[in-house]
């Protein structure tokens, strides 16, 4: 990409350590200057039924995206534009495989949509999109 006069960052982070997540996405605004696009695409794929695979799934698949929602939407807001994509899955509307994964799925869904609602009104456009009968993806832009 840097050979075409992009410039890109590459960089490890464990999003389920929420400082690490937060360092992560300092040292993006850091280098950038801003963040003019999020996308959420992570998922812990229902790893197992006990407390365990359900605080991971749930971590991974809902919390950490909304940890970074939260972080840079003041960001964008304050450059006064920026999107934010969050991918779910089709098995959320389905019901269809691990639970873990389903019901996290299901409430970034419904996290995505609780956040147009919030937005409406403002230069935020919410849009939902359902994509090739493979994944759901919510997105909301500003700008």
């Amino acid at each position: 990409m840097q050979a075409t006069g992009v410039e890109a960052m590459a960089h490890s982070c464990d999003i389920a350590d929420e400082a690490a997540l937060e360092h992560f996405l300092d040292q993006v605004r850091e280098r950038f200057g801003s963040v003019d696009i999020l996308i959420c695409n992570a998922s812990a794929m229902g790893v197992g039924a006990d407390r365990g695979g359900w605080r991971r799934s749930i971590g991974l698949d809902l919390l950490s995206s909304v940890q970074a929602v939260q972080q840079v939407t003041p960001w964008m807001q304050q450059a006064g534009s920026g999107s934010i994509i969050l991918l779910s899955s089709i098995a959320a509307l389905r019901g269809a495989g691990a639970p873990t994964y389903v019901t996290a799925k299901a409430a970034l869904i419904s996290y995505a949509k609780a956040m147009a609602v919030k937005q409406a009104g403002t230069p935020w456009h919410p849009r939902q999109l359902l994509g090739s009968g493979l994944d759901r993806v919510s997105w909301w832009s500003m700008g």
